[in-house]
């Protein structure tokens, strides 16, 4: 975000599923200013939507709450979205967004790339790549 002169929105409804097999309690996230103190590019002014995340969540909790948190971002946005999230989070909106279900389990650090249609879907053009990882340089050219 700071190369690119933008700044981070935090939106609770793209934090990591809240399975009660990975966290034993209820996860807390850090506070805004804790973050901005650590990053610097968080956006402290930025309003999220409000968006409940029970504990323990289900998978069939979690699709709606990624949905909803999505429409909210959609809403208040123009142009390109970055979403930087977790595997669970990115194989909802991937399977929200291109209407069908998410053919991989997302790998750590990996980018799902989608572009909107005319019809309101989205196609997906990279699909749980991790090429970036190895080969920073060829991030540039594919994305």
């Amino acid at each position: 975000a700071e190369s690119l002169g933008l700044t981070i929105k935090l939106e609770e409804g793209f934090q990591e599923h809240n399975n009660p097999k990975w966290w034993k309690v209820r996860p807390e996230p850090m506070q805004v200013g804790e973050l901005k103190q650590r990053y610097g590019t968080v956006d402290d002014t930025h309003i999220g939507s409000p968006i409940s995340i029970p504990y323990p969540e289900s998978y069939k909790e979690l699709y709606p709450r990624v949905r909803d948190a999505f429409n909210a971002v959609i809403q208040k946005s123009q142009g390109d979205i970055l979403i930087v999230t977790h595997g669970a989070v990115v194989n909802s909106l991937t399977t929200m967004m291109t209407r069908r279900p998410a053919t991989f389990q997302c790998a750590t650090g990996a980018i799902v790339k989608l572009v909107a249609n005319n019809d309101a879907s989205y196609t997906a053009l990279l699909e749980n790549d991790i090429s970036h990882l190895t080969h920073s340089a060829a991030m540039n050219t594919r994305l």
